[in-house]
C-alpha cells in the first residue's frame, strides 16, 4: 500500500514554565512513509533549533503536515520559535479535528482520551507520532466506509469541513484531496435533512431529530454562510449518534463553538408549532411522561399553577427552578423526567446532590426499574472497581444521571470524571440542607454552591440549578435564594407547594417507653388486618429495630429489622419481600429506612420523636405513596425530647474548637510555608487533630471527629479565614496476603532496627493485620496509635512495604452466597447457561444491530425462546442480563467502549444497537466467552477461600494481584489474554458478577490518607487574627434553630395529644409563616424555654424546686467561675448535684467532663446517689471522688498490696495523702509555673475535663487548695484551657483547722478565680425558726464572718409556720423551743457523764408522749466520744439501734478489713479476667453470706452502687450483651469505692462527736456539755455545727456554769433544771482494743507448730461479728483471746490491764501482710503453712464488755 509522505511532528510543553524558561522540552517526529522516526530533548531554545536542524532529512520531500492538535496547539510554538521553517507552508492535517467526524460516539477512538492522544510511551513525543499515524489509518479506513455505504452524507461533510482523507478500496492507498468540488445549496440541504431524520424512530420515519422550524430556517439563512460550516459539520456529526450516550467533545466546544450553539438551537427550544413533531414530542412534558415513566398525567400541587408539569417544563427549558412539594408528591420526577430528556437531547449530565446514601440507591433503584439505565451514584460506599466503572462511564457519556453526595465537589477523581462533560443541571435534592437555617443543614453544602459558581466561571456559562425539598419554611428558603444569588448570581423561579398531603391521617399517642411495643402491636392490627399493604416502624438505633422487630415476631407477625449494620444479601432480601409483600412489616432506623420505597405502605409509625417536624414529615411521607390513604402515628414519651436534644449537642463544635483548630492551621501553615510565609496545606483531620484535641470539647476518638473538624474548617471558611479545596486521597500498600501477623512480626524481629522502631513496626503490623477486610485504614489511626507524624509514618510504611510486610497492591472483600438456597457457584452456572442461550436469540431477533441502527427487541419473545431451550426466565432477568452484556469490553484490544447500547422502549421493549460499529456479532460474542471463562476461574478460586462454610453472607478477601494470578494460571486464559489486558478482563468478570447479584463487591483492607487542601487567608495569617465570639455567632445561631425544631416537634406532639387540629395547624403554620410570626403565636411568653436545650418537663425536674439563688447558679451558662456561701440546711450539696444534673440533661455536656470533689468518701457517695435519682445512667461517668482519692487516681496509686501503713498509725497515713496531693498537683503544674509555652502534662491528663465542682470547699487545705488550682488550670494564659469551678462551701462551718483548712482559701479563691462576689445561700430548709434563731445568736460573735450582712433566715415557705415547727402545737412544755437541760456541776467526770445521758433519756422519754420519734431520728453529740459512753450502754442494755461514732484512731480502715480484702482476693482467684456485672453482684453476695448480717447492708449498698456506676447508656449502639469488667477495673473499682474512710453508718440512734455529724441532719439532736469551756474560734464554730444539724428539736444540756456558747443564746431559749443520781449501770464500759496500741499483730502464726497455725487460722477464718471470745489472762499481764478454746488473739505488752471481770466478743476482723513484718521479727513468722505460702493472716480485734467500776476501767487516766 503506498503511503503517503507525511511529516507527523509533536512536542512536549512545560505550560507551567515562567517567562524566562524556554517552554518546548521535547520533540518528536515521523515519517510513516520512510518508517522513520527522531525524537530528542532540550533545556534551551538553541537547543529546540539544532533539534530541528537534526530531524531535517524527516522533513525533506514531504508533502503534508500532521499531528494531533497541532493547529491549536504545537503549530502555535513552531511558529513562535521557528518562524522561517519550510514545514509551515504545507498542508496541514489535524487528527483531532478529524476524529468527532470518523468517530462521533465517545469513546472517538481507542487512542484518544478527551483530546489527547494514547501512546504506548509516557512523555514519548516520537511514540505519540506512531500513535497518531495509527489513528489516522483508522480515520481513513471509517472514511472510506461511509464514502462506501453513505455517500451523500460524505459529501455533505467534505463540502462543509473541506477533503477527507480515505482508504481507496481499488489501490488500498490513502487518498488525500487538496480540494473537493462542494454541492449545490440545493443537494446539501436536501442531503442534510435526510442526515437529520429519526432513522431510530420506528413508528414514524419522517421524525426529525430536531426543530423542524429551526432546521427550516437554518436551510434557508444559515446554509449560506460558510463561516460555520466545520461548526455544523460537527453538529451533524453528533447529531447522527445523539439520543444518549455520547459526548460533544469540550476542544470543540471552545474551539467551535457554533457548534454547540446549533445543536441548542435545534434541539433546546420549542418552536410551539403542532406540525413540528420534534418539539411535539421531545419538548413535550406530557409525551416524554408517557415515554419514560409509562404515567398518564401529571399530579396537581396544592399552592401553585401547574403543578408538576410545570415544574418539569421549568426544568427541561433549562431554568432555574426552587420547588417545595410534600413528601411522596413525586419531587424526584420533576427533576428526573428533565434530566433524562436533557441527557437524550444534548447528552449532557445532570447532577444530583443528596444527603443520604439510602435515598441515592432508593432513586437508582427506582429509574432502573422504569428501564432507565443512564444513572449512577458515587459515593464513599461503592468499592474501587465499581467506582472505577461509573467514573469511565460519567467521562464517556454514558451516565446522564449521577447522584453524588455534596462531599464528592472535593473529590478529584468526580471533578476530573465530569471535567469534560456538559453539565445540564445541578440539582439539589432535599435543598434544606443547603440553609443554615434547615433541619438537616451540613457545611459541604456551603462549598457545592461554590464549586458550582467557579464551575459556571470555568465553562463560560451557568448550568440551571434545581433545588428540591418537601419541608423548606419561608426563611430557608430566603437562606437558599440569597446564597445562590450572591455567589452564582442566580434568580428561582419558584413553585412553592403546600407540604400536607390529603391522604395521610396523622395521629399522636402518649405511650411510655414500656408500653411502645404493645401499642406498636395493636396499632398494626388495626391498620392491616382489614386490608392489603405494609408498614414502616421507624427507630432511632440499631439496638431498638432489633428488639422491636424481635417482639413483633413473637407477636406473629412477618417482620424484620432493617439497618445498615445488615450484610448485603440479607439486606436486599429483606427490602425485597418486603416490597414483594412477603413481610408486612420494617423496623427501621430513621436515616435507613428512608431508602425504603413501597407504594403501598399504609402506616408509619415513630416509636421515638424526631429531631425536627421536617424530619418527621420527611420519614411520614414513606407511607400511602399510591395514593391511597394511610396512617401516621407519633408514639411520644417525653424523655424521647430530651434524647433528641442531646443528640443534637453531641454533634455541635463549640467556640473553643474553631480557635483551636485555626491555631493548628497556623502551626501547619508555618510547617508548609515558612514562618512568613502563608499557601497551602494538605492535611487531614487526624493531623489538625493532633495535640490540638485535648484543647477542645472532643477529641480524636469521638466517632464524629473527622465530621466536626471539617465543620470548624467550614465555620472558619464562612469568617473569610481560610479556603478548602478539593480533597487529596492517597492510597498506602496495604498487609502482604502472603503472609499472617506472626510472620510479619517475625520478619520484623530480624531485621536490624533500634528497639523504639521495632516496636513502632510491630504495633502498626498488628493493627493493619487486625483491621477488619472490609474497611480502610486511616492514617490518623496509625498516627494516634504511634504518636508518629504524617512524614514519620510514611517512611515506616515505605520500610514495611520493603519487607514485604505491606504491600502495594488493591485490597478488596467479596461477598458470596455458599448457603442451600441460591449459593453463588450455582447461580454463575445458571446464568451463563442463559447467556450462551441468549446470544443465540439475539442473532436472530436483531441480525442487524451490528450495523448500527436500532433494532427492537421484544422481551416476551426472547423469554419464550429460551423457556423452549428449557430455560425458564422472566423479562427482568434478560434486561438485567443486556444491561450486563451492554457494558462488556473487548480484552483483545485498548478501547473503552461496550458492547450494545439499549433504550428501554416500555412494555417489555428493549432498543438495541452496536456500540462500535466496527464490532461485529462475532467479536462481541468472543469478548463475552471470554469473560464468562473469567468469572468461572475467579468464582471457583474465591469458593476455595471461604473454607466450607456455608451461609447466606461470606466474605472473602483477596487482592487484585492475587485475582489476576488465578487469570495467568488459567490453561486457556493465559494463552487468550494478553498479560497487560488481564487486569480489565478481570474488572469486566467481577462487575457482570457483581450487577447480577453473584457476588457483591466490597471495600478491601486499605491504608488511605483522605487529606483536605486548606489555604488560610493572607490577610489573617498577617494580622494574627483570631476566631472571635462574634465570628460564632452564626454557628451559634445555627445550634439555636436546632434547639427550636426540636422544641416545635415537642410542641406538635403536645398539642395534637390535647386537639388533633391544633397539632397539625401548629404543623402548617411552621411551614408556612416566618419564624418570627410563628413563635409569637405558638411560644407567645415562652422565649425563655426556647434558650433551653430540654424540655419544659425536665427542666421542672431540675430546677423547679430550687429558690431563685440555686436556680441562678445552677443554670449558668457564661462558662464564669462562681463561689457560693452557703448557710447550713440551705442547700449546698442540693446545688452541686442539681448543677451537674443541668449540666447533663440540659447543657448535654458529656458526662466525662465533669469532676466534683468533696471532703469524704460518704459525700461523694451521697452525691452520686442522689445525682443517679435525678438523671438515672447518665450520672455513671461522672467523676465524684474526694481531693485524696483524686490525687491517687492522678498519680496512678491505691491503697493496695504495698501502701498499708498499718503499725505507723493515722499521722502516717494523713502524711501520705499530703505528699500524693503534692506529687499530684507538681504532675499537673508542670511548666506552668515557668516560660514553657506548652503545659503538657496538665493537658494529657486533664483532657476532656470542662467543669470542677467543689463541696464544703470551707473545709479544704493548703495541699488541696493546691491540687484544685492546678486541676482548673488557674494558671493557664488561654481561657480555653482552664475549667469551669463552682466552690459552694460555709466559712461558719469551718470545723477542720487542725488539719490545716482555713477560711484564708475562702478570701483567696475570689482573687485567684476573678469572683467579684460570691453567690449567698442563706434560706435554711432545715430547722425550724427556734433552732436557726439560737444557730445564729452563737455564730453572730464571730470575727471576719463572711456572710455578716446575709444572716440565715428560714426558706419562705415555712416563715408562716409556727416558729417552733410541728412541735410547737404537739409539746405543750417546750413548744418546739431549744431547750437547755441545766445539771448541777458534777467534777466526777463519770458521775457527770451518767447524769447527762440521763438526762438526755428523761428528755426522750416525755417527747415520745407528743410525737412518734424512729431511733434514726435521734443524734446525741458532744465534743469528745468518752462523753457518750453511758448512753452506748443505756442502748446495749435496752436493745436500742445505735451508732457509735469511735475516735479517729480507733478506726478500721474498710480497705483493711477481712471481709473486704476477701472480695478482692475473690476476685484474683478467679479462673476468668472478665466478668459481667450480674457475675460480679453475684460475688459480692457470696461475701455477703461469709461475712454475717452485720456487713450485709455494706455488701448490698456495694453492689448496687456498681450498678449504677456502670449501668449502659441507653443511646449505646452497641448490641445489648451485657458490658464485660476486667478483674484489674474491679479491683481498682473497689479501693476508690472504700478510699480512706472507715466504719460506715449504722442504723439507730446516733452517738458521735460533732465532727463526725458534719453533712448529716437529724430530727431530734442533743448535745452533751463537755470540753466547751474554750470559747476559741473553732469551737464556736463546731458548736454551730452540732447544733444546725437539728431539724424539729434542739436539745443542749448544760453541766458547767461556764457554758460559753450556752450563754449566747437567745433570751425565749427555754430553760429546765434537773437533777440525776448515777445509774451504775450506765458506766459500763465497751471497749475496742486498738490494733497499734493493744495488740500483737502476729500472734496468730508466730511460733507455732503447722497444725496449730491451721486450726487458728481456720477458725479466725470463721469468726464473724459479735461472735463470743474467752478471755485467757497470762502471767505477764497480757491476755489471749480464744474461740471454743484456741487461741487467736493476744494483747500487747502496751495495752492496759483489761478486768477480769471483762467479756469479750469479735469486733472487727483486718489483715495482716508479710510485707508490713519488720525485721527480725518476720524470722518468727513460717513461710509457709502446709504446701501454701504464707503471705498474710487474720487480725481479730477484740470488743471489751467491762462492768463498772473505777477498778475495772481500760479508759487512759486522762480521760477519766
Amino acid at each position: 500500500m503506498p503511503i503517503p509522505a507525511i511529516l507527523i511532528v509533536d512536542l512536549e510543553i512545560n505550560p507551567a514554565s515562567s517567562g524566562k524558561d524556554f517552554p518546548i522540552f521535547k520533540l518528536g517526529a515521523y515519517r510513516p512513509d520512510m518508517d522513520s522516526g527522531y525524537e530528542k530533548s532540550f533545556r534551551s531554545e538553541q537547543g529546540f533549533l539544532k533539534a530541528l536542524h537534526e530531524m531535517k532529512h524527516l522533513a525533506d520531500g514531504a508533502k503534508w503536515l500532521m499531528g494531533h492538535n497541532i493547529i491549536e496547539h504545537d503549530l502555535v510554538y513552531l511558529k513562535k520559535h521557528a518562524p522561517n521553517l519550510s514545514w509551515h507552508s504545507l498542508p496541514t492535517i489535524d487528527t483531532l479535528q478529524l476524529s468527532p467526524i470518523a468517530f462521533p460516539q465517545n469513546p472517538y477512538h481507542r487512542l484518544i482520551k478527551n483530546h489527547k492522544i494514547i501512546s504506548s510511551e509516557i512523555n514519548s513525543p516520537l511514540a505519540d507520532c506512531q500513535a497518531c499515524w495509527t489513528l489516522f489509518h483508522d480515520q481513513c479506513t471509517a472514511f472510506s466506509k461511509m464514502k462506501l455505504e453513505r455517500p451523500e452524507e460524505f459529501s455533505v461533510y467534505e463540502t462543509l469541513f473541506g477533503p477527507l482523507p480515505y482508504l481507496n478500496v481499488n489501490s488500498d492507498g490513502i487518498v488525500i484531496a487538496n480540494s473537493v468540488e462542494p454541492q449545490r445549496p440545493k443537494q446539501l440541504i436536501q442531503a442534510i435533512w435526510q442526515m437529520l431524520h429519526d432513522k431510530d424512530n420506528i413508528e414514524d420515519k419522517e421524525n426529525l431529530k430536531v426543530c423542524r422550524t429551526r432546521f427550516l430556517r437554518l436551510m434557508k439563512h444559515d446554509i449560506h454562510d460558510h463561516t460555520i460550516y466545520p461548526s455544523l459539520a460537527y453538529a451533524l456529526s453528533w447529531l447522527g449518534v445523539s439520543g444518549g450516550n455520547s459526548v460533544l467533545a469540550p476542544w470543540v466546544r471552545k474551539q467551535f463553538p457554533d457548534t454547540a450553539r446549533l445543536i441548542s438551537e435545534l434541539r433546546d427550544h420549542d418552536c410551539g408549532d403542532d406540525q413540528c413533531s420534534y418539539c411535539q414530542g421531545i419538548l413535550n412534558p406530557d409525551a416524554q411522561l408517557k415515554r419514560y415513566f409509562k404515567l398518564p398525567s401529571f399530579r396537581n400541587v396544592k399552592g401553585f399553577e401547574g403543578g408538576q408539569r410545570a415544574v418539569v417544563e421549568s426544568g427541561m427549558k433549562g431554568m432555574h427552578t426552587l420547588a417545595v412539594l410534600p413528601t411522596g408528591g413525586g419531587k424526584s420526577l420533576c427533576y428526573q423526567l428533565p434530566a433524562i430528556n436533557r441527557y437524550f437531547r444534548n447528552g449532557g449530565l445532570t447532577v444530583v446532590v443528596s444527603p443520604l446514601q439510602s435515598l441515592m440507591k432508593d432513586q437508582l433503584d427506582g429509574l432502573v426499574r422504569k428501564g432507565i439505565t443512564c444513572a449512577a451514584t458515587l459515593n464513599g460506599m461503592i468499592e474501587v472497581v465499581e467506582r472505577a466503572e461509573i467514573l469511565d462511564k460519567i467521562a464517556l457519556g454514558d451516565i446522564g444521571i449521577l447522584f453524588i453526595a455534596p462531599e464528592q465537589f472535593r473529590n478529584e477523581s468526580f471533578i476530573s470524571a465530569i471535567r469534560n462533560r456538559q453539565i445540564n443541571g445541578w440539582v439539589f435534592d432535599e435543598a434544606h440542607c443547603l440553609s443554615k437555617w434547615g433541619h438537616d443543614f451540613r457545611p459541604d453544602y456551603l462549598y457545592a454552591v461554590k464549586f458550582i459558581a467557579k464551575h459556571s466561571q470555568q465553562s463560560g456559562s451557568t448550568a440551571p440549578v434545581s433545588c428540591f425539598t418537601a419541608t423548606a419554611k419561608p426563611d430557608v428558603l430566603a437562606d437558599i435564594t440569597t446564597q445562590f444569588r450572591d455567589q452564582a448570581g442566580i434568580e428561582f423561579r419558584q413553585f412553592i407547594g403546600d407540604n400536607e398531603r390529603d391522604n395521610l391521617f396523622y395521629d399522636v399517642q402518649e405511650v411510655s417507653e414500656g408500653d411502645k411495643k404493645q401499642r406498636i402491636d395493636e396499632l398494626l392490627h388495626r391498620e392491616l388486618d382489614h386490608q392489603n399493604g405494609g408498614a414502616v416502624v421507624f427507630v432511632g438505633r440499631r439496638a431498638s429495630a432489633e428488639t422491636y422487630a424481635e417482639y413483633l415476631k413473637k407477636a406473629g407477625w412477618a417482620c424484620e429489622h432493617f439497618h445498615a449494620g445488615l450484610e448485603h444479601n440479607s439486606k436486599s432480601d429483606i427490602q425485597d419481600r418486603f416490597i414483594k409483600g412477603d413481610l408486612r412489616i420494617i423496623v427501621a432506623t430513621n436515616a435507613f429506612g428512608m431508602g425504603v420505597d413501597k407504594p403501598d405502605v399504609r402506616l408509619v409509625v415513630h416509636a421515638e420523636i424526631t429531631g425536627s417536624l421536617e424530619n418527621y414529615l420527611q420519614e411520614a411521607g414513606r407511607a400511602g405513596r399510591d395514593q391511597t390513604d394511610a396512617k401516621c402515628v407519633l408514639l411520644y414519651d417525653g424523655n424521647d425530647v430530651d434524647t433528641q436534644f442531646g443528640i443534637s449537642k453531641i454533634s455541635q463544635i463549640e467556640l473553643r474548637d474553631l480557635k483551636s483548630v485555626w491555631k493548628k492551621i497556623g502551626y501547619l501553615n508555618e510547617a508548609a510555608n515558612g514562618k512568613n510565609g502563608c499557601g497551602k496545606i494538605v492535611a487531614t483531620g487526624g493531623e489538625i487533630l493532633r495535640d490540638t484535641d485535648k484543647y477542645m470539647s472532643f477529641d480524636s476518638d469521638d466517632r464524629q471527629a473527622d465530621t466536626k473538624v471539617k465543620t470548624a474548617l467550614a465555620w472558619l471558611e464562612r469568617a473569610g479565614m481560610l479556603q478548602r479545596t478539593e480533597n487529596q486521597t492517597r492510597i498506602f500498600p496495604a498487609r502482604s496476603g502472603r503472609l499472617d501477623l506472626q510472620q510479619a512480626l517475625h520478619l520484623i524481629e530480624a531485621g536490624n532496627f533500634s528497639q523504639r522502631i521495632r516496636d513502632i513496626y510491630s504495633l502498626i503490623a498488628q493493627i493493619v493485620f487486625d483491621s477488619p477486610d472490609d474497611r480502610p485504614l486511616s492514617t490518623d489511626d496509625l498516627i494516634q496509635a504511634t504518636g508518629c507524624s504524617f512524614t514519620e509514618l510514611r517512611g515506616h510504611l515505605k520500610k514495611l512495604e520493603e519487607l514485604g510486610i505491606l504491600t502495594n497492591d488493591t485490597m478488596m472483600t467479596i461477598i458470596l452466597r455458599t448457603d442451600n438456597t441460591k449459593p453463588s457457584e450455582k447461580q454463575l452456572l445458571k446464568l451463563l447457561t442463559w447467556e450462551e442461550k441468549l446470544w443465540k436469540v439475539l442473532k436472530d431477533e436483531i441480525p442487524h444491530a451490528d450495523q448500527g441502527e436500532w433494532q427492537n427487541l421484544s422481551l416476551t419473545a426472547v423469554c419464550d425462546k429460551m423457556r423452549e431451550a428449557d430455560l425458564e426466565t422472566n423479562p427482568a432477568d434478560i434486561k438485567l442480563m443486556m444491561q450486563s452484556l451492554a457494558d462488556d469490553k473487548s480484552a483483545r484490544k485498548e478501547t473503552r467502549t461496550g458492547s450494545f447500547q439499549l433504550l428501554d422502549g416500555g412494555n417489555n421493549l428493549l432498543k438495541v444497537r452496536f456500540k462500535d460499529r466496527s464490532d461485529s456479532w462475532e467479536s462481541v460474542q468472543e469478548t463475552a466467552e471470554l469473560r464468562r471463562k473469567a468469572a468461572a476461574c475467579l468464582l471457583s478460586f474465591l469458593i476455595t477461600k471461604t473454607n466450607g462454610v456455608r451461609q447466606k453472607d461470606v466474605t472473602v478477601e483477596t487482592r487484585m494481584g492475587e485475582l489476576v494470578e488465578q487469570l495467568a494460571e488459567d490453561v486457556e486464559l493465559s494463552v487468550q489474554i494478553s498479560p497487560k489486558l488481564r487486569e480489565p478482563l478481570l474488572r469486566q468478570a467481577l462487575l457482570f458478577m457483581h450487577k447480577q447479584g453473584i457476588i457483591k463487591l466490597n471495600h478491601g483492607m486499605t491504608i488511605l490518607r483522605h487529606a483536605m487542601t486548606i489555604i488560610p487567608d493572607k490577610n489573617a495569617i498577617e494580622a494574627r487574627r483570631q476566631y472571635l465570639k462574634e465570628d460564632f455567632k452564626p454557628l451559634e445561631e445555627f445550634y439555636g434553630e436546632r434547639r427550636f425544631q426540636v422544641h416545635v416537634m415537642q410542641e406538635y406532639a403536645l398539642r395534637a395529644l390535647e386537639r388533633l387540629s391544633d397539632g397539625l395547624n401548629l404543623m402548617s403554620d411552621y411551614f408556612r409563616l416566618e419564624e418570627r410570626i410563628f413563635k409569637r403565636k405558638w411560644f407567645r411568653g415562652r422565649q425563655e424555654e426556647l434558650k433551653e436545650s430540654a424540655s419544659p418537663q425536665t427542666l421542672r425536674e431540675i430546677t423547679g424546686t430550687l429558690n431563685e439563688m440555686q436556680k441562678s447558679v445552677v443554670v449558668d451558662q457564661s462558662g464564669t467561675n462562681r463561689l457560693v456561701l452557703a448557710g447550713p440546711g440551705s442547700g449546698k450539696t442540693r446545688v452541686i448535684v442539681h448543677r451537674v444534673a443541668y449540666l447533663l440533661r440540659v447543657m448535654h455536656i458529656p458526662a466525662s467532663a465533669i469532676i466534683v470533689l468533696t471532703f469524704n468518701r460518704f459525700a461523694a457517695q451521697e452525691v452520686k446517689r442522689r445525682l443517679y435519682a435525678l438523671v438515672g445512667s447518665l450520672a455513671a461517668a461522672v467523676t465524684v471522688m474526694t481531693y485524696d482519692g483524686m490525687a491517687m487516681r492522678l498519680l496512678g496509686v491505691r491503697f493496695g498490696s504495698r501502701n498499708r501503713p498499718h503499725d505507723d498509725g493515722e499521722d502516717v497515713v494523713e502524711n501520705q495523702f499530703r505528699e500524693w496531693c503534692k506529687q499530684a498537683t507538681a504532675l499537673l503544674k508542670d511548666g506552668l509555673d515557668t516560660d514553657a509555652e506548652d503545659d503538657e502534662a496538665r493537658d494529657r491528663i486533664m483532657a476532656g475535663f470542662r467543669y470542677i465542682l467543689v463541696d464544703e470547699y470551707q473545709d479544704i487545705t493548703e495541699e488541696h487548695y493546691n491540687l484544685v488550682s492546678a486541676l482548673a488550670g488557674r494558671k493557664k494564659n488561654s481561657e480555653e484551657e482552664k475549667l469551669t469551678i463552682l466552690a459552694v462551701g460555709d466559712d461558719d462551718q469551718n470545723i477542720y483547722a487542725f488539719n490545716g483548712t482555713s477560711n484564708e482559701y475562702i478570701h483567696r479563691f475570689q482573687t485567684d478565680y476573678e469572683v467579684d462576689s460570691p453567690d449567698y445561700l442563706t434560706f435554711n430548709y432545715r430547722s425550724t425558726q427556734h433552732i436557726i434563731s439560737a444557730a445564729n445568736c452563737v455564730i453572730r460573735g464571730m470575727p471576719d464572718r463572711l456572710k455578716v450582712q446575709h444572716p440565715i433566715t428560714i426558706d419562705p415557705d415555712r416563715k408562716t409556720q409556727p416558729d417552733g415547727g410541728a412541735w410547737e402545737g404537739q409539746d405543750p412544755e417546750r413548744q418546739g423551743r431549744v431547750r437547755i437541760i441545766a445539771l448541777p456541776f458534777v467534777s466526777d467526770p463519770y458521775v457527770r457523764r451518767n447524769i447527762q445521758a440521763q438526762a438526755v433519756i428523761a428528755e426522750l422519754d416525755r417527747l415520745k408522749q407528743y410525737g412518734t420519734i424512729e431511733w434514726d431520728d435521734i443524734a446525741v453529740l458532744s465534743h469528745d466520744n468518752v462523753t457518750l459512753t453511758p448512753l452506748q450502754a443505756w442502748c446495749r442494755e435496752r436493745s436500742v439501734p445505735y451508732f457509735y461514732s469511735r475516735e479517729k484512731g480507733d478506726r478500721i480502715k474498710l480497705r483493711h478489713t477481712r471481709e473486704f480484702l476477701r472480695l478482692v482476693d475473690a476476685l484474683k482467684n478467679l479462673d476468668r479476667n472478665l466478668l459481667s456485672t450480674e457475675s460480679f453482684v453475684a460475688l459480692v453476695g457470696k461475701q455477703t453470706e461469709k461475712s454475717g448480717e452485720k456487713w450485709s447492708d455494706w455488701f448490698n449498698c456495694l453492689a448496687q452502687d456498681f450498678i449504677r456506676d456502670h449501668v449502659r447508656p441507653s443511646e449505646n449502639e452497641e448490641s445489648e450483651k451485657e458490658a464485660q469488667h476486667s478483674v484489674a477495673s474491679l479491683i481498682n473499682w473497689l479501693y476508690e469505692y472504700v478510699g480512706d474512710e472507715s466504719e460506715t453508718r449504722a442504723e439507730g440512734m446516733f452517738l458521735g462527736t460533732a465532727h463526725s455529724s458534719k453533712g448529716l441532719e437529724f430530727k431530734h439532736v442533743f448535745i452533751l456539755d463537755d470540753s466547751w469551756q474554750k470559747g476559741e474560734d473553732e469551737e464556736r464554730r463546731l458548736f454551730y455545727v452540732a447544733m444546725t444539724r437539728a431539724i424539729e428539736t434542739l436539745t443542749i444540756i448544760q453541766n458547767t456554769p461556764g457554758h460559753v456558747w450556752v450563754n449566747q443564746l437567745p433570751p425565749d431559749t427555754e430553760r429546765t433544771e434537773l437533777t440525776f443520781s448515777p445509774i451504775p449501770a450506765l458506766n459500763t464500759q465497751y471497749t475496742t482494743l486498738s490494733i497499734y496500741r493493744d495488740l500483737d499483730l502476729d500472734f496468730i502464726v508466730r511460733k507455732t507448730d503447722e497444725n496449730e497455725a491451721k486450726t487458728r487460722l481456720r477458725i479466725a477464718a470463721d469468726l464473724k461479728k459479735d461472735d463470743p471470745l474467752q478471755i485467757r489472762h497470762l502471767p505477764d499481764g497480757r491476755c489471749e483471746f480464744l474461740s471454743n478454746g484456741t487461741p487467736i488473739a493476744r494483747t500487747s505488752s502496751r495495752c492496759p490491764s483489761i478486768p477480769r471481770n471483762a467479756i469479750a466478743h469479735a469486733s472487727a476482723f483486718t489483715v495482716r501482710y508479710r510485707d508490713d513484718v519488720k525485721e527480725p521479727f518476720t524470722k518468727s513468722i513460717p513461710n509457709k503453712i502446709g504446701n501454701k505460702l504464707l503471705e498474710k493472716w487474720p487480725l481479730v480485734i477484740p470488743t471489751l464488755v467491762i462492768p463498772p467500776g473505777k477498778d475495772h476501767s481500760m479508759e487512759p487516766p486522762e480521760r477519766r
